[in-house]
């Protein structure tokens, strides 16, 4: 039998706990490039974590290829909760808007809201699925040239994110040079190929690289803070289709050089999505509405103060109120569709994401380095599932950017930051969050570093710990603490945390018990909301190898020395 007849022999998929299985079969090309795979020699079969997203991607993967898929009923009940999808089928998708995945009824509604807008802000809660529906509006008006501005920790979110819905085969990079200069080049050297060729693509920036020339313009002001001169950079040498500005409420300051740069630009098409579309004031909207449609409230922080704010305190220029807020909100709301969690009928009760990161160099190399020496000594037998675990800790704290050294007598010291990668990251996510959240974190110095994120957003912290108990008297989330940080062990039993709706796993130990019962901390009765769940991964580590462990229900020491057996052994 020919390669190619081997390929289109059906792949039987089946769900056991959180795990996906696959039969081994003749599937080796469509599977050993698929994310977050593992082959299990014993079994004869390879592993996924058990997710929605999972499930669709091994389900578009073995499409790709030609792969009829047969499941068990859990694997089709798992991929339609995939992201919206409900079946990923061109025939299910709601006539009008192209996307390989099925909408949910709010998604639907957001699209036909925004598809002839000029300019429109998607403020769909965190979960709702708002870069699905950006995306599909990008097919819908067949976008060709698009710009995404973001946050650093989502840079590699839009990839995928693309990859999962478009049915337009667009070409997504990633500027992450080291610099502005290089990114610019690098921008420029990529547009120019795409343009030859007629290929649809996207071109992804962090918000802080992209007013910054030579890849945003130059502006140049007066005393009284009037544009005079405006010098060009990368961003205005292209007409864009599309320009998408993710967490757009990062821009609402008016005065900021981030949302002066934004009010430059100009597209067919400007979105803004964000969650929070007025963190701390009605009157935040200003700014991001000023580059989504300048028409709205015009262009003068000045006249729109005196519109809509209600000054007094000190010689009366403090904003202590808002005025005409009817008026406010009608005009808002002509360009903005507004969506919570709660709102969204359909969403699941529970939804998981995982949220991944980068190692800095020194740290990815120290890592590196270490490992390559553990499965050295797994090789020659020195190390085995009854003494690797000490090295195991250390490989998971460094992908936790801490180590711990010995000292020459043998005593350790106290665990040293060698990158502050999943700090920032969590800054990135606490940042569009103004509600209560959980995070739970295996070492303490994780712990310390959730404290360092909150105090640098000035969020209130408590936190279950062994060295610290910050709970009410019925050993509650209590009032008045925005960010609770839980060693997985001591917050894990006996504590109620349904205050929040939000749990991030910055990192996890390897007990299957230790992580269920702290998830059931926030999804238990009193719960009366839908509960997000997002781990903090840092890539190509051991944080993967251990949630594959806890999705496959096995000793997650035994899992992580068969780690390097996956796909080099089958």
């Amino acid at each position: 039998m020919g390669k190619s007849e081997r390929r289109l022999r059906p792949a039987h998929l089946s769900v056991s706990g959180l795990l996906i299985t696959v039969e081994e079969g003749d599937h080796r090309e469509a599977l050993k490039n698929t994310p977050n795979s593992k082959y299990n020699i014993a079994a004869g079969q390879w592993e996924f974590l058990g997710s929605p997203n999972e499930a669709f991607r091994l389900f578009r993967h073995f499409g790709k290829v030609g792969v009829n898929i047969e499941a068990d009923p859990l694997f089709w009940q798992m991929l339609e909760r995939a992201d919206g999808v409900n079946t990923p089928t061109p025939q299910k998708v709601v006539p009008g808007t192209p996307s390989k995945t099925k909408s949910w009824a709010h998604q639907i509604e957001a699209v036909e809201f925004a598809k002839d807008l000029p300019g429109v802000m998607l403020a769909m809660d965190m979960g709702t699925g708002k870069s699905k529906v950006a995306i599909d509006l990008c097919n819908l008006n067949r976008h060709k040239k698009i710009l995404i501005l973001c946050p650093k920790s989502v840079l590699r979110v839009w990839p995928r994110e693309f990859e999962s819905h478009s049915l337009m085969n667009y070409d997504v990079r990633i500027l992450d040079q080291t610099s502005v200069q290089k990114k610019t080049d690098a921008a420029r050297l990529f547009v120019s190929a795409m343009l030859v060729r007629g290929q649809p693509f996207a071109l992804v920036i962090n918000h802080e690289s992209s007013w910054r020339f030579p890849f945003g313009d130059n502006i140049k002001k007066d005393m009284r803070g009037r544009i005079v001169d405006i010098t060009k950079g990368f961003v205005s040498e292209v007409e864009w289709d599309c320009i998408i500005v993710d967490e757009s409420h990062r821009a609402k300051s008016p005065t900021g050089k981030f949302s002066q740069s934004l009010a430059t630009l100009n597209a067919k098409q400007i979105m803004a999505l964000t969650g929070t579309p007025m963190p701390h004031s009605p009157l935040d909207i200003f700014a991001q509405m000023r580059f989504v449609e300048p028409s709205l409230f015009g262009r003068s922080w000045h006249w729109f103060k005196k519109r809509y704010a209600i000054l007094g305190g000190f010689e009366g220029k403090q904003i202590v109120g808002v005025q005409h807020e009817a008026e406010l909100n009608e005009r808002f709301f002509s360009r903005a569709f507004r969506v919570t969690a709660d709102e969204a009928l359909d969403l699941p009760g529970t939804l998981w994401t995982s949220h991944f990161c980068d190692l800095n160099p020194k740290a990815r190399k120290i890592y590196d380095e270490l490992e390559s020496a553990f499965y050295s000594a797994v090789a020659e037998g020195e190390i085995t599932a009854s003494n690797a675990l000490v090295k195991l800790v250390r490989l998971h704290q460094i992908a936790s950017g801490h180590i711990v050294f010995d000292d020459e007598d043998g005593t350790k010291r106290q665990p040293e930051t060698i990158s502050l990668h999943k700090q920032e990251a969590l800054e990135d996510i606490l940042a569009d969050l103004n509600e209560p959240v959980v995070c739970f974190a295996r070492f303490t110095a994780d712990l310390v570093a959730v404290e360092a994120a909150a105090k640098k957003l000035e969020k209130s912290y408590g936190e279950v710990s062994g060295r610290r108990k910050d709970l009410d008297d019925q050993a509650m989330f209590p009032a008045g603490i925005d960010v609770l940080g839980v060693n997985i062990q001591s917050g894990g039993v006996g504590v109620d945390l349904t205050r929040a709706r939000v749990a991030i796993y910055v990192s996890c130990g390897f007990s299957l018990g230790d992580f269920e019962q702290s998830a059931k901390r926030l999804d238990r009765p009193g719960q009366s909301r839908k509960v997000l769940y997002i781990r903090l991964i840092t890539t190509h580590t051991i944080d993967e190898t251990i949630y594959h462990a806890l999705a496959a229900r096995k000793n997650a020491v035994e899992a992580v020395l068969e780690a390097k057996n996956d796909v080099n052994n089958t």
